[in-house]
């Protein structure tokens, strides 16, 4: 048996089906030269076109295979008193310099280590994110993927075996990684993944999804946590829904990029965020409606608006300079803003507070929150803001001009046009009796 520093192996299987021999070949080739384990060992997958399925599955003979398959080789360990094993999957695919780049990751891993995962897909990051350990080893929330874990320890493979034997506790839609991920979170003992991914999933057909999919390589551990953002981020607050999003419908015009979703002609009808879904489903991950009680902490939060930046920017349809963000939600978070983004300036939308005397206890605490929270940003954040009252200021070339100068934009005489129909459209709107 061969090892790496902190990392060792009793066994190494690849699972493979025996009608894709091809697939095996190819994952050969793949194994870096460096490799520095025993080589793996082809694990027989069970062909869940051949078998016959219980009807409880609802999720296809394919997965059932792989959850079969999975449930041997752990079955298997157990079974030949195996106390280490790394368990591969045929579409593995192993980043450049395979040993020096585990080299990190093996001399710092905790000699504690149970369950580590050199490959995956962290989830449920709206729950929480990665833990770091040090600079080089993470404790994950949750990772699906199989195509690359390994465990130590009977007592790890005796845990995950049962679990994967409850049929009742499956959901309909459970995968056999879904399972393995459900283990994470409460898991008392030494589970880690390197702050970068060593092997990502290479190009071909999926027997699971059924269909040609690119190489996929997944965001990181490192990644979700210390996310590069390209662009700087504007934010536009406020507690009036109206006025808010008629003013970043108006920046998204000016060259301030707020999402790629379609805008709308008329912004102040929407409630929630505009042009980005994405924050809509982040704040319905980090607060509970409609009474925005918390359900993550500060830490949470802010690494959630990092990241949600990060990505967002990277999705940006357009060459841009900077991205806009607003939702009612923004309004309450001076401090997770502040530290997330760091903004250069923050647009607020007028202040109005409507529906003050409201018997709903659930509006009148966000309007209470809102009112304390503008405050914090008018403490925190004064020579930043741009104030833009778009009910008291009706000047539209005096407001678009405003915000172009202070955010030091550059838009094209097409865009400036748009910003400055959609305002005096807002003005008609809300100039007509209700």
């Amino acid at each position: 048996m061969k090892s790496f520093s902190g990392l060792a192996f009793e066994r190494v299987v690849v699972i493979n089906l025996r009608r894709e021999p091809e697939r095996l070949a190819s994952f050969y080739d793949r194994l870096p030269d460096d490799w520095p384990f025993e080589a793996p060992v082809p694990f027989e997958a069970l062909d869940g076109t051949n078998l016959t399925i219980p009807n409880w599955w609802q999720v296809g003979l394919s997965a059932w295979g792989c959850f079969q398959s999975h449930l041997r080789v752990i079955e298997s360990a157990l079974n030949d008193r195996v106390d280490s094993i790394l368990i591969l999957e045929d579409d593995a695919e192993f980043c450049l310099d395979f040993s020096e780049s585990l080299r990190p990751f093996a001399d710092h891993v905790p000699g504690d280590w149970e369950w580590i995962y050199l490959g995956g897909q962290h989830l449920h990051y709206h729950e929480a994110f990665p833990v770091r350990v040090c600079p080089h080893v993470y404790r994950p929330h949750n990772v699906h993927r199989t195509h690359a874990y390994g465990l130590r320890g009977r007592r790890v493979m005796e845990m995950i075996y049962r679990h994967l034997l409850e049929r009742d506790h499956w959901g309909e839609h459970h995968h056999v990684d879904h399972r393995l991920g459900e283990l994470h979170s409460p898991f008392e003992g030494g589970l880690y993944v390197p702050e970068h991914w060593l092997i990502g999933q290479a190009a071909g057909f999926s027997n699971i999804r059924m269909k040609e999919v690119e190489a996929t390589q997944f965001v990181s551990a490192a990644d979700l946590l210390e996310p590069q953002r390209l662009h700087p981020v504007v934010p536009v607050v406020g507690s009036d829904s109206r006025t808010r999003n008629t003013v970043a419908a108006i920046l998204h015009h000016l060259g301030v990029s707020m999402g790629n979703a379609k805008l709308g002609s008329r912004p102040w009808e929407h409630e929630s965020a505009i042009a980005a879904p994405a924050l809509d489903q982040l704040f319905d991950h980090l607060y509970s409606q409609p009474w925005w009680i918390e359900k993550t902490n500060g830490h949470h939060r802010i690494g959630s608006l990092r990241f949600w930046a990060a990505k967002r920017g990277r999705s940006a349809k357009q060459n841009i300079s900077m991205i806009g963000a607003t939702h009612p939600l923004l309004a309450i978070l001076a401090k997770e803003i502040d530290e997330a983004w760091n903004p250069e300036l923050i647009v607020i939308a007028d202040p109005l507070m409507p529906n003050q005397d409201s018997d709903d206890g659930s509006i009148r605490r966000q309007q209470l929150m809102m009112a304390n929270g503008l405050k914090q940003f008018a403490d925190r954040s004064a020579d930043r803001i741009i104030h833009c009252d778009l009910r008291q200021e009706t000047n539209v070339t005096k407001t678009i001009e405003m915000l172009i100068a202070r955010l030091k934009l550059r838009p094209t005489a097409e865009q400036i046009e748009n910003a400055t129909r959609m305002l005096n459209d807002f003005h008609d709107a809300i100039s007509k009796p209700t």
